[in-house]
């Protein structure tokens, strides 16, 4: 089974080195340096992001409405509310992000209209006005906070969780484009349990990301693919330790290069389809 995925993803790689069109200007942007857009992968102007999520009834492949979810972005490509709907359209949650005159997020509120609770984050910067805090609370109660450690530019090169009884961290390892090729997860005993390193193609978009318990243990990969013109097309994840196997189909997309319906399906059986309505500025 190893040798069978090593050899799948290298094919995958070579498949993804000619998988954009032919581009001599192409500009990658530092993930440091990245707005909320560009993070989410899309392009344009857009304004709004309205997802309909359905799930796929096995048997008959009938659809069934779960919720809806709607982003809302600033002009210059920043998340400013995601509002949570039933499949009847009553709201579930929203939450509303405030910035900074930096264009740094200061706080956010989000309301749960279900159970009447309500949670928020508060984010702090260094010296720098790089990021090195943020402070999670359920109502009143302080639920956990994160510490940050950056680079030079203000990438994340560690992240520790702190809990009341224990705490786990993250490492992080960029490229020359300021682009991360390796996450080290760690426990609370400060013990490396996994890791996974990234690659990216010549356009900077990710294409395989890889997980391993060790270096001689794969324990789930995911494979992205794009069509010549850069769109998305497939999503492949699969998890061999627990015979899982996941794929996203993408075949529909606006005049801005966007996904507009997603296809799940997981061990050959449909589970899910989400469509979306992007308004742009």
């Amino acid at each position: 089974m190893k040798i069978n995925i090593i050899c799948l993803l290298t094919t995958l790689i070579l498949l993804s080195a000619c998988s954009h069109k032919n581009d001599n200007n192409i500009v990658i942007t530092p993930l440091a340096e990245q707005n909320h857009l560009q993070r989410n992968h899309l392009k344009g102007k857009v304004k709004t992001v309205i997802t309909d999520n359905y799930i796929v009834n096995s048997e008959d492949s009938s659809q069934i409405k779960s919720n809806t979810h709607i982003q809302e972005y600033s002009s210059d490509g920043f998340l400013t509310a995601y509002i949570t709907l039933n499949k009847e359209g009553d709201t579930l949650s929203k939450r509303i992000i405030n910035y900074n005159d930096k264009a740094q997020e200061t706080i956010w509120i989000e309301k749960n209209y279900q159970d009447n609770q309500s949670q928020k984050c508060i984010y702090n910067y260094d010296i720098n006005n790089y990021k090195s805090s943020e402070y999670y609370y359920l109502n009143d109660s302080l639920l956990y906070h994160i510490d940050y450690k950056t680079d030079g530019i203000g990438g994340i090169t560690e992240m520790k969780r702190v809990y009341s009884e224990y705490n786990i961290s993250n490492k992080f390892s960029y490229n020359a484009l300021g682009l991360v090729t390796q996450i080290n997860e760690y426990d609370p005993q400060g013990n490396l349990y996994k890791f996974i390193t990234i690659e990216y193609d010549n356009y900077g978009d990710e294409i395989n990301r890889c997980a391993y318990k060790d270096k001689n243990n794969l324990i789930e990969y995911t494979y992205t693919q794009y069509d010549k013109n850069g769109l998305l097309m497939r999503i492949l994840y699969e998890d061999p330790v627990h015979s899982i196997r996941e794929e996203r189909l993408y075949a529909d997309h606006d005049k801005s290069g966007n996904w507009i319906t997603e296809k799940c399906n997981r061990n050959k059986k449909n589970i899910y389809i989400r469509n979306r309505t992007i308004i742009y500025y």
